[in-house]
């Protein structure tokens, strides 16, 4: 019986090890379902709002979220935030680059 009951006792240390050590694995997996850019004036200072939804297919948590616009003028803008995702929520993120009125380029965005 002595035998059975250290088994037992093992197997639920063994089960709460591994629950334990899953924890920290078990966080946010972002999706970046959509970004859209539009010119908008910040006082008298041409810039561009950048809109990021992102979608959690994964447990709650922080993610870091991190957009660049890359200029056709040769310059490079970039901007991190870290947001908290409950488990399946979605949430708008906006970053704003300070770029001139005839300033275009290409956005990307990543998680982490």
């Amino acid at each position: 019986m002595k035998v059975i009951s250290k088994i037992l006792v093992l197997i639920a240390i063994s089960c709460l090890i591994i629950t334990c050590g899953c924890a920290g694995v078990m966080g946010p997996d972002p999706e970046v379902v959509s970004v859209t850019s539009k010119k908008a004036l910040d006082g008298l200072n041409s810039v561009d709002k950048v809109t990021v939804l992102l979608k959690n297919n994964g447990y709650e948590g922080n993610v870091n979220v991190k957009a660049v616009f890359n200029s056709d003028k040769g310059r490079t803008f970039s901007e991190k935030q870290s947001i908290y995702l409950d488990e399946g929520a979605s949430k708008y993120v906006t970053f704003t680059f300070d770029t001139e009125y005839d300033e275009e380029g290409t956005i990307s965005v990543t998680t982490s």
